[in-house]
C-alpha cells in the first residue's frame, strides 16, 4: 500500500505553513514535509516525536509549537529593537528542522526507535537535507542543520539563532517535566558543545 500525503492535512495540523508569505518558500516547506514522510517508515505523518516523551507529543505538534513561538519571538524582537528579520525564514526553519526525525526513528508498537539511519547521521542532518532537495534556500536547510549542538555548527543567521532557542526551550520543558538531563545543564557542563 503506497502511502499518501494530504497537504490539507498537514496544513490543518501545522497552519503556520500559511503564515509563511512568499510563495516559493511556503511550496518548499510543504515539499520538505512530503519528501521526508515519504522516505519514512511511519503510516501517518502525525508520528510520535520522541520516544522519550508521552505519544500525545507527535511531530507536527512540535514543529508547530517551536514555529509559533519562533514567529512571535521575532515579531517582537523586531517590534522591540527594530531589527530587520525575514519572518518566512524564521517560520521556514521551525518548520523543517526536525523533518529528520521521519528518517531518525522507525515506528515500534505505539513508540519509536533510533533507525540505522539516525545511529549513523547526526540529529538535524537529514532536516537540512530534506529542505535543500525541496529547493528551499540554503541558509533555511543551513538553519535546520544547526538548531541543534550536536551537528557542532554555528547558525549562519539571526532567524536560525531564534529558532535554535526556541526549540531549546521546548525539549528542556519536556526533559524538566520527566526528570531528564537539560540540555541547558550540558552546555553549561561543557560550554564548547556550543
Amino acid at each position: 500500500m503506497k502511502k499518501t500525503f494530504d497537504r490539507n492535512e498537514l496544513i490543518q495540523e501545522v497552519p503556520q505553513v500559511e503564515l509563511i508569505q512568499d510563495p516559493a518558500i511556503r511550496e518548499g516547506v510543504i515539499r520538505a514535509w512530503e519528501l521526508a514522510y515519504a522516505d519514512s517508515a511511519f503510516e501517518d505523518f502525525r508520528c510520535r516525536f520522541s520516544c522519550e516523551y508521552e505519544k500525545s507529543i507527535t511531530l507536527p505538534k512540535h514543529m508547530r509549537s517551536v514555529a509559533q513561538r519562533s514567529y512571535d519571538c521575532a515579531k517582537h524582537i523586531m517590534a522591540e529593537y527594530g531589527f530587520n528579520l525575514r519572518l518566512d525564514y524564521v517560520l521556514a526553519i521551525a518548520l523543517v528542522h526536525d523533518l529528520c526525525k521521519y528518517r531518525d526513528n522507525v515506528p515500534v508498537g505505539d513508540t519509536v526507535d533510533k533507525s540505522s539511519d539516525g545511529h549513523q547521521m547526526p540529529h538535524a542532518f537529514f532536516s537540512a537535507f530534506y529542505a535543500l532537495n525541496a529547493g528551499l534556500p540554503t541558509e533555511i536547510a543551513s538553519g535546520a542543520l544547526t538548531h541543534t549542538r550536536v551537528t557542532k555548527k554555528m547558525p549562519t543567521c539571526l532567524e536560525a539563532v531564534i529558532v535554535s532557542y526556541m526549540d531549546l526551550v521546548e525539549t528542556d520543558m519536556f526533559r524538566w517535566i520527566w526528570g531528564r538531563e537539560l540540555n541547558i545543564e550540558a552546555i553549561h557542563r561543557d560550554p564548547q558543545v556550543c
